[in-house]
């Protein structure tokens, strides 16, 4: 396996299942916000800021296009297919997989995670994170290989199933 990309809105766990399926395939994690950031010389937060969202979305396709041209697990943004170009990017290829969770199970952890900031979640009320999810799912489900739901599931089974159905798609 040399290529495999995580989707999903912003919660699924596409940073966390990606750490460990990163290790267990034995390839690098290309984690995109990071990717952005560093290419930014910015934080997340700071490009909304000061460039706003049209600026971060390009530079996302721009990370998106290289991360695809390399060996790892691709965890993306959760709004990365807001973008035309990266659904048609996603398309092309293999491997890709939805997490897939309940609205509310995502704004849960959303809201309890201190360590990431998320500028379309931290000044959105819960009604705008839900319709803002159910705009995407049928995005998600369309460029998705595999579909994992994601409800009462720890990261280990998560991991586990993709790896399962992985070698099923073999």
């Amino acid at each position: 396996m040399k290529q495999l990309t995580l989707i999903g809105f912003m919660g699924s766990g596409k940073s966390t299942t990606g750490q460990m399926l990163s290790k267990e395939l034995g390839i690098p994690l290309l984690e995109l916000d990071q990717m952005i950031e560093k290419e930014a010389k910015m934080s997340i937060p700071d490009i909304f800021d000061l460039k706003g969202e049209a600026y971060f979305r390009e530079l996302e396709t721009v990370v998106l296009t290289k991360a695809l041209n390399s060996i790892g697990v691709i965890a993306t943004g959760g709004g990365v297919l807001t973008n035309n170009k990266n659904v048609n990017q996603l398309k092309s290829i293999h491997n890709v997989i939805y997490l897939k969770g309940e609205a509310s199970t995502l704004i849960e952890r959303i809201k309890n995670d201190s360590i990431n900031k998320r500028p379309l979640a931290d000044t959105s009320t819960e009604i705008e994170i839900t319709k803002r999810l159910e705009n995407r799912v049928s995005q998600y489900e369309e460029v998705a290989d595999i579909i994992i739901e994601i409800e009462n599931k720890s990261i280990s089974e998560i991991t586990l199933e993709i790896l399962n159905q992985l070698e099923e798609m073999k």
